[in-house]
């Protein structure tokens, strides 16, 4: 195993993060959601960065693949793990989360969550990705709204 952490970005030990790996869920028993067969070890990616309200933390997904040669997931490489990142971003959920909140539930802007993440959990971060993410948040309450609107006509 040691040949994952030769090519990958960051030290896997280090005083400025944590790094966690992300294994095959547990509660799935090393089986393939799709067909239910054996899932099986290929690699692990080369790890990512991500800033979270409790600091940075090193993810390393492990990825598998489905030991049936007959079902789709037998032709990539998955994990279904949650990830420390949301939507590929190199901010935390947590972070979406606390951004989310500030916006829906105290009107903040985006200059107002500027300075709550700075004096709380003294993470840096630009203007431009707490607009990024504010605009998530809309586009993610107006397909709620579409489909809460969905409903109702059906």
């Amino acid at each position: 195993m040691m040949i994952n952490y030769i090519f990958m970005k960051r030290e896997t030990y280090s005083e400025d993060y944590d790094t966690v790996r992300l294994s095959y869920p547990l509660e799935l028993d090393n089986k393939c959601f799709v067909c239910g067969n054996d899932v099986k070890y290929q690699y692990s990616d080369d790890g990512k960065l991500v800033h979270t309200l409790k600091g940075e933390v090193n993810q390393v997904v492990n990825l598998y693949s489905c030991s049936n040669k007959n079902c789709a997931m037998s032709k990539i490489v998955f994990n279904p793990s949650p990830r420390f990142d949301y939507s590929d971003r190199h901010f935390g959920a947590d972070v979406f989360r606390f951004i989310s909140n500030e916006f829906l539930l105290f009107s903040a802007k985006p200059s107002q969550i500027i300075k709550r993440l700075n004096y709380y959990h003294q993470l840096d971060i630009s203007i431009d990705t707490v607009r990024r993410m504010y605009e998530d948040v809309l586009k993610l309450k107006s397909k709620k709204i579409d489909e809460r609107t969905k409903e109702i006509v059906q």
